[in-house]
């Protein structure tokens, strides 16, 4: 049997080139060489012509971020420096060019220049603006001498966008250009024709990637896909076969492939996908756990965003509210302005786990969120000097993505996120709660909220060994504050030795919640003294700082001779009907032994 043959159609295959012959074609997806940083030094032309785009000066070298639009990659230019140039690619036998590109910009810029220097005879170069409606996306040829045509048109393009310019001197006047977007012809609002028809050829120059030849300014600040160039001007089947080949390539998924999981343990982003839609923050350790998405209306390049989740055992208690145990810091390198939308991920198991102690969460529907704005976003509940805000259930949209659940909604800025159910802003947690030794005989508790919210009391409670505790005494709080509110307890009875303290919050229905446990040492610390022990027949006279406690006398044996409950100030124990000889006298409290002293007895 002989071989057969089959024909594709490939305008409809993704990634495959479908008009031949291109004089450059850069992908950014292919055929980069780029270091540990991402500097690239070498772009290389995907075309038969070997039109290497190189920059030998690592200051001045792009940089290269994978998985950026459409699981695609870009090479992203810094607006001040940063360029590369090709070989001389000669068209000075030609009159006609297309350009097509896939890019953003944050600024003006030129993506193109093909010229050996700014303001060459024969020059063609395209121009992005996504800042100014009286000169958008533009393009401008030139001719001998100061002969010039350009396209400025009022359109503006702050997302990734598609677009292609035709440059033909065969034609007359602003017909010699023409500018599509996304597949749409755009309008020649502004454009000029200079001095006398250009009915010359194109030039012989290399072709400069991310700025002019020669020139400090209008480098180009933003990201780069793709670039396809033809020395010829193309048919409409061509031109159209070339928009749905950048279409389908770039924007025809919409949804990240690369992601599959969440992180199971806490975990900080140092990459971003930008799908076209959604910029999606990941670690490039695993790129298929994702971590958070923004979606931004103006399509900004903010830079690396630093996104950390928090992963914890379980649900954690927040002023009598319990959180997922998943929650969230988004830290982008620079604001965005505007409204954004935030996208939370968290497993079916995460909402499982808050169910567990929120018994009255039966629906997804029911999550809401507080955010935190402030100093000191670190994901520990701190709120002073910051504001909450609370985001309910009805602002919320909730689904499923890349095989697991998010919740979806509409900020101002960027901070701490806390998933939680109810129908108001998390209570606050304690800014700061301390327990320090105060002059070798009490330990002083101080502690401070930023605000609360129908809150009742504080009780304080105290521990021999860190597990069982009591109450030693209650602080009535302020019920509902807005401002910073300072509290503290003066314990007068601590143990000798370790003191292990905690704090009870409890609002007006009764629920509460525990602070962490804070240590104090009072090893100086001396519960009761003998103020003097005669030996003319007088009783000892005891002196203690203890609240109250019970004193026993006990001799060598450890037998009980005296039982005798005692307070504060100095108290009398009558020795006279007591063999002379050495004794133990110890003070407890609540049957815990404080201290041991040993008396010796000789009123004989």
């Amino acid at each position: 049997m002989g071989a057969s043959t089959a024909f594709v159609d490939n305008s409809t295959v993704v990634d495959m080139l479908p008009t031949c012959g291109p004089i450059l074609h850069l992908d950014a997806s292919a055929g980069v060489t780029a270091d540990v940083n991402g500097n690239v030094s070498q772009w290389n032309d995907q075309g038969p012509n070997a039109h290497h785009a190189t920059q030998a000066t690592a200051t001045k070298m792009p940089k290269r971020f994978t998985n950026q639009i459409n699981n695609k990659s870009i090479i992203r230019f810094d607006g001040t420096d940063d360029e590369m140039q090709t070989p001389v690619v000669n068209l000075s036998t030609v009159q006609a060019a297309e350009v097509f590109i896939v890019s953003k910009t944050e600024t003006e810029g030129y993506p193109i220049y093909h010229a050996n220097a700014a303001g060459d005879v024969n020059n063609f170069h395209v121009i992005e603006n996504n800042t100014s409606g009286t000169n958008g996306l533009s393009a401008m040829m030139s001719g001998n001498g100061t002969d010039a045509v350009s396209f400025k048109s009022d359109n503006i393009y702050q997302c990734y966008k598609r677009y292609n310019i035709a440059f033909d001197k065969a034609l007359t006047g602003l017909a010699q250009i023409n500018i599509w977007a996304n597949g749409t012809a755009l309008t020649n609002s502004n454009g000029t024709v200079s001095g006398a028809e250009i009915t010359n050829n194109l030039g012989n120059y290399p072709f400069f990637i991310g700025g002019a030849p020669g020139s400090s300014s209008l480098h180009f600040n933003g990201d780069i896909a793709e670039i396809i160039v033809y020395n010829k001007a193309l048919t409409t089947s061509q031109r159209n076969s070339l928009n749905n080949y950048l279409k389908n390539k770039y924007f025809g998924t919409a949804i990240s492939t690369q992601f599959s999981a969440v992180p199971l343990s806490q975990t900080s982003s140092n990459a971003i996908t930008d799908d076209g839609k959604w910029k999606h923050s990941y670690s490039n350790t695993n790129n298929a756990e994702i971590i958070a998405s923004v979606k931004d209306n103006n399509c900004s390049t903010t830079g690396q965003r630093t996104d950390i989740v928090y992963v914890e055992a379980t649900a954690g208690l927040y002023g009598g509210q319990y959180c997922m145990r998943r929650h969230y810091v988004i830290n982008p390198s620079t604001e965005l302005p505007g409204t954004k939308r935030v996208r939370l991920y968290y497993t079916n198991a995460d909402f499982a786990d808050l169910q567990v102690v929120v018994p009255s969460l039966t629906s997804h529907n029911q999550l809401v969120v507080t955010q935190y704005d402030g100093p000191n976003e670190d994901g520990v509940f701190d709120a002073s000097s910051g504001t909450l805000t609370f985001i309910p259930a009805a602002s919320i949209t909730t689904g499923t993505v890349y095989g697991n659940r998010y919740l979806e909604f509409d900020v101002s800025g960027f901070s701490e996120f806390w998933i939680h159910a109810g129908n108001s802003v998390l209570p606050i947690q304690l800014t700061s709660f301390t327990a320090q030794e105060a002059g070798n005989k009490y330990v002083l508790l101080q502690w401070k909220t930023a605000s609360e919210q129908n809150s009742n009391r504080f009780e304080v409670e105290r521990s021999a060994d860190g597990f069982r505790f009591i109450k030693i005494g209650q602080v009535l709080a302020s019920g509902n504050s807005t401002t910073e509110k300072q509290y503290q307890l003066i314990d007068r009875s601590p143990f000798r030795g370790l003191n292990y303290y905690r704090l009870k919050q409890v609002d007006l229905d009764n629920h509460s919640s525990f602070s962490s446990v804070r240590r104090v040492e009072l090893d100086l610390v001396k519960y009761f003294t003998i103020v003097n022990n005669p030996s003319n027949g007088m009783d000892v006279i005891f002196k203690t700082n203890y609240i109250s406690g019970t004193l026993i006398i006990s001799d060598l044996t450890g037998r009980q001779i005296l039982k005798k409950d005692v307070n504060a100030g100095t108290f009398r124990i009558g020795t006279s009907h007591l063999p002379n000889g050495m004794y133990w006298a110890t003070l407890l409290s609540n049957g815990i032994k404080l201290q041991t002293l040993k008396v010796i007895v000789n009123s004989r």
